[in-house]
């Protein structure tokens, strides 16, 4: 499959066609160039945010609208087509418009994914137990932390491999976002039920290579 990106080189950025191959020697997926587009880089005018141009400048608008709007999204897509790049993106555009957004891709142990999201948004992760020491607070009790606080600090997490998180954390995911915390899953053809039918989904398609 073949699709269209952005690369940065230095301080410039090139869209261009590439396509995901097999390394034997590393063992992994990597992509491949198979032709140069151009540079990019123009500013859209007359918009309130300065918006760098992007081969995905229509998706990233429309994202920063729903979500600065406090409306909560399931991006989902074959695997390749962008979805990563375009979340990451839009969490710069919301920081750049003075928005207190979060970018995190979900990773094991479970217990550091929580604590790195703790951490972001200024949550303690140990406390006194009265005698002098600190102890790690119990990971169900910094879920609900995090439930609260991003809705009353009005924080926007963007969650990236959204398809791969458990269920004991997406069940904590649904009471965040019934709280009425503003959420950004961003998964590979996660499945539709529980958690993820909570959510308006929007397919991220690959881009034409014309």
């Amino acid at each position: 499959m073949a699709f269209i990106r952005t690369i940065r080189q230095g301080k410039r950025t090139y869209r261009a066609i590439v396509r995901n191959i097999w390394d034997k020697t590393a063992k992994k997926q990597r992509q491949q160039v198979v032709r140069w587009l151009g540079r990019t880089g123009e500013t859209v005018p007359g918009e309130e945010l300065p918006i760098t141009m992007s081969c995905r400048s229509t998706e990233e608008k429309c994202l920063f609208s729903v979500l600065t709007r406090r409306r909560s999204l399931l991006v989902h897509g074959a695997w390749g087509v962008g979805k990563t790049f375009l979340a990451q993106r839009v969490c710069v555009l919301l920081k750049e418009g003075g928005y207190s957004a979060h970018f995190f891709r979900w990773t094991t142990p479970q217990g550091q994914f929580i604590k790195d999201i703790c951490e972001a948004l200024g949550l303690p992760t140990e406390k006194d137990n009265g005698d002098g020491e600190m102890v790690r607070i119990p990971q169900a009790q910094l879920l609900q932390d995090i439930g609260l606080t991003l809705v009353e600090e009005q924080h926007i997490l963007i969650l990236d491999k959204a398809h791969s998180i458990p269920a004991q954390i997406r069940n904590h995911i649904e009471v965040w976002l019934e709280q009425g915390a503003v959420l950004l899953l961003v998964g590979t053809l996660p499945a539709k039920k529980e958690l993820y039918l909570k959510f308006p989904r929007w397919e991220l398609k690959p881009l034409d290579r014309t």
